[in-house]
């Protein structure tokens, strides 16, 4: 995979799905095992962007740092959410709160540009 450094806010991000990269989508409680998967999707440390949705439907996508593997039976993940100054929660512990949902996705090279800037507050 390779990054995208003159990605730009606005611009379209590519995707490396065109390029023959397979995507592959895993639920656990049809596989006899993902501890192979649990034990080598989070080294060295990796950057989860978790997309969210509110009650009402409005999505988020957010960039965490503080993210790792718990354990791989039952597979369970551990997502450390700070808060916004003056206490205030952010939009995605808000809504898995209200949901009780959310999908962790793994940032790859070719996206490292576009999670980056989403990790700000942006104004527009």
């Amino acid at each position: 995979s390779q990054s995208s450094p003159s990605w730009q806010p606005g611009d379209k991000q590519h995707s490396p799905h065109g390029l023959g990269v397979k995507h592959i989508s895993i639920n656990p409680e049809q596989e006899s095992s993902v501890y192979s998967l649990m034990v080598s999707s989070c080294v060295p440390r990796p950057v989860a962007l978790v997309s969210s949705l509110s009650a009402g439907g409005t999505g988020n996508l957010a960039p965490f740092s503080y993210f790792g593997v718990v354990s791989h039976d039952p597979p369970t993940i551990m997502l450390g959410i700070c808060t916004k100054g003056g206490g205030v929660k952010k939009d995605t512990i808000v809504n898995i709160e209200q949901t009780g949902e959310f999908v962790v996705n793994l940032i790859s090279d070719w996206m490292v540009e576009a999670a980056s800037h989403c990790a700000g507050t942006q104004g527009g």
